[in-house]
């Protein structure tokens, strides 16, 4: 059993526009996707060769659900909530504080709606979002 999930990606931003532009292309726009899907598209992108970051996307582009169960079966112990909230937080911007005052819950919602959900620190989710749909 893996301890934990690679290293985060230094380019967080970059990393999740690639791997969103490709899930999109290939699944269409989706809420959410499947663990499996996020994967291939990192194993399709230019970061392939690198370290696999797949896990720090799947934080963003999957529910906690799906995320918890792919660790599972992979044997890899990684936290979806404060997985997400790094690569949110590289995204955004926005400081330590900003980030504990937002509710568990709204850690799980969909990328496609980053910008309602986390309105007041969302500077580069619409840059993100945007850079995404600009890619296809």
């Amino acid at each position: 059993m893996k301890d934990q999930c690679h290293k985060i990606p230094d380019q967080k931003q970059d990393y999740l526009k690639d791997i969103g532009t490709l899930l999109v292309k290939e699944h269409g726009k989706q809420q959410h996707y499947k663990p499996k899907q996020i994967k291939e598209a990192h194993n399709n992108s230019k970061w392939a060769s690198q370290l696999d970051f797949s896990c720090w996307a799947m934080s963003i582009f999957s529910t906690k659900n799906d995320f918890d169960i792919y660790h599972e079966k992979v044997g890899e112990v990684c936290d979806y909530i404060s997985m997400k909230a790094e690569m949110l937080k590289g995204v955004s911007g926005a400081t330590s504080e900003q980030w504990s005052t937002i509710p568990d819950m709204d850690i799980d919602a969909s990328w496609l709606d980053l910008e309602t959900v986390f309105d007041g620190i969302s500077e580069g989710f619409s840059a993100l979002i945007s850079g995404i749909f600009d890619g296809l």
